[in-house]
Formats: structure tokens, C-alpha cells, sequence
């Protein structure tokens, strides 16, 4: 049965690469199983992105997970920051 989710979460780094704001379903050990899409700060509210308020540091996004059976689901947001002058993923 799919079940739709609105994911969102604050992100106030200025370091931060908009673009690379990243939600993942995860097992319950923390390693990926689905790239759920791109988070979006764009106030743009139709799916996927579902957010709100343009520029505000929140990022959303829509997904619609499916299952037969009851079970907890685990998410994950993944980003890119610049850390003196390199890459740095969280």
C-alpha cells in the first residue's frame, strides 16, 4: 500500500550546495536502498518538492513509500558543504 511522506528538514550552513540536499532510504544498519530524489528550498509546493517558503533554509520533498506489511521505514538527508576551499559530505 503506498503510503505519501513530506520530508523536510533546516539546513542554516552558508557553506551549504543547495543542489545536494539529498533524501535516501536507508535499512535499519544506515546503508542506502533508494535515492528518494533532490530536496528543494524553492517554495515551490507541487510535488515532489512540496515546500513551502522560498529560501528559508528548509528543505522538502514528497515521496511515496509502498509496502504490504507494516514496518518502519528509515530516511536519511544527505548535502555537500564547502569546507576550506574542498568538499565535504554529511
Amino acid at each position: 500500500t503506498p503510503v505519501d511522506v513530506v520530508v523536510t528538514i533546516p539546513v542554516t550552513s552558508k557553506n551549504l550546495i543547495p543542489s545536494t540536499v539529498t533524501l535516501w532510504e536507508v535499512d535499519k544498519a544506515g546503508n542506502n536502498v533508494a535515492n528518494l530524489g533532490a530536496m528543494a528550498d524553492t517554495g515551490d509546493t507541487v510535488a515532489p518538492n512540496c515546500d513551502e517558503i522560498q529560501d528559508d533554509g528548509v528543505f522538502s520533498r514528497c515521496a511515496q513509500l509502498q509496502s504490504n506489511i507494516a514496518e518502519t521505514r528509515y530516511l536519511r538527508v544527505s548535502l555537500q558543504m564547502n569546507v576550506g576551499g574542498g568538499l565535504s559530505t554529511v
